[in-house]
């Protein structure tokens, strides 16, 4: 049995719920620190950035009826488990989609670790071998059985971020692009992709 599999098994000894991650994240800043063995300068403006990003999508996104009806049905428990870090920005734009996602079916439970905290359960969700996040898995409660992974962001956003690299491109001036791509979308991609994943829960 891996880590994961055994978290699961043991039904997620310490994980938060998005309330508290966001209580976690806000307490930090106000001591100048963030999450995760990282601390400077950067990593707090990151951080406060995505602080008001979550906030403007906690007020306005809503569930498109579409995905919100597929939710909605679904007969089966499930858990959302979400490995992040406050000064993620991919984070930012698609914690508050997937918690949404979750509200909608009292049958969903939704729970949040830190990646740099959980390594052995990080290691076992690697994008291309790198710790990338956000990572969103699917459990479904009756098998502990992984459904889907989802993450780190949309493939649309992949793409930006591949291109600024092979171009070159400061990390900040890719991240500028890619959050420009975020806000002109509204969700759109991140919507898609979950539709086809929240297909496979049925």
């Amino acid at each position: 049995m891996n880590a994961l599999e055994k978290f699961i098994k043991d039904g997620y000894p310490g994980a938060m719920s998005y309330q508290d991650f966001r209580e976690l994240v806000n307490k930090l800043l106000a001591e100048g620190k963030v999450t995760g063995h990282e601390q400077n300068p950067e990593l707090v403006l990151y951080t406060e950035m995505n602080n008001q990003r979550m906030n403007r999508l906690e007020k306005h996104y809503k569930v498109s009826p579409e995905l919100k009806a597929k939710v909605e049905a679904l007969q089966q428990e499930f858990t959302f488990l979400t490995i992040t870090e406050g000064w993620c920005g991919d984070s930012s734009q698609i914690i508050p989609v997937i918690e949404k996602l979750a509200a909608c079916n009292p049958r969903i439970r939704s729970v949040y670790i830190l990646r740099d905290e959980n390594p052995d359960i990080m290691n076992l969700l690697l994008t291309n071998g790198g710790r990338s996040i956000p990572i969103t898995v699917c459990v479904n409660n009756a098998t502990g059985a992984i459904v889907w992974k989802y993450g780190p962001r949309p493939a649309a956003g992949t793409e930006i971020v591949r291109k600024g690299k092979a171009a070159g491109m400061a990390i900040m001036e890719i991240s500028e692009e890619l959050h420009l791509w975020y806000a002109r979308n509204k969700q759109v991609d991140i919507e898609q992709e979950l539709l086809s994943n929240v297909s496979k829960m049925a």
